[in-house]
Formats: structure tokens, sequence, C-alpha cells
């Protein structure tokens, strides 16, 4: 009678936790590269995002000061309209 064993693995080998290291490092610094652009544009499109609210804000305005002096006639201290303000 012969005795045979069989070898059960019960982990897992050295090569195969370093190929999973090395997935995991891959995959890290890919996230890591991703993460950090998505920040820096983040960031950039706030700074623009600033500029163009502030253009339109100071465009808005102008337009309501332009709109409040036109077609507004020149009056007297008693509300009167001045002679010479009608159109020819």
């Amino acid at each position: 009678m012969t005795c045979t064993r069989r070898y059960h693995p019960h982990g897992f080998t050295l090569i195969e936790l370093l190929v999973a290291l090395a997935i995991f490092a891959i995959l890290s610094l890919i996230s890591y590269r991703t993460l950090g652009t998505l920040f820096q544009t983040r960031e950039q499109l706030n700074i623009q995002s600033a500029k163009w609210r502030d253009a339109a804000l100071f465009f808005s305005r102008v337009e309501n000061d332009l709109a409040a002096i036109l077609n507004r006639p020149i009056r007297n201290a008693d509300e009167t309209k001045r002679r010479g303000d009608e159109p020819i």
C-alpha cells in the first residue's frame, strides 16, 4: 500500500500576489491622475465662470443705464417741457 499525498494549496503564491499588487498600483495611479485632472479642471472652470459672470453683470448694468437715459425728455424744475425739445 502506497500512500500518495495530494498537495492542496491553501493560499496565493508570491507571483499571484505580486501580479495583484501591480494591477492595484496601476489602477491607483490612473485614479490619482484622473482625480488630480478633475480638480484642476474644476478650478479653471470656476475661474472662467466667475469671469463671464462678471462680464454679464457689467453689460447688464450698462444696458440698464443706457435704457434709463433713452427717451427721457428734458424737463424744467416745474416738470414742464422746455421749448425746443420737440422733434423737427
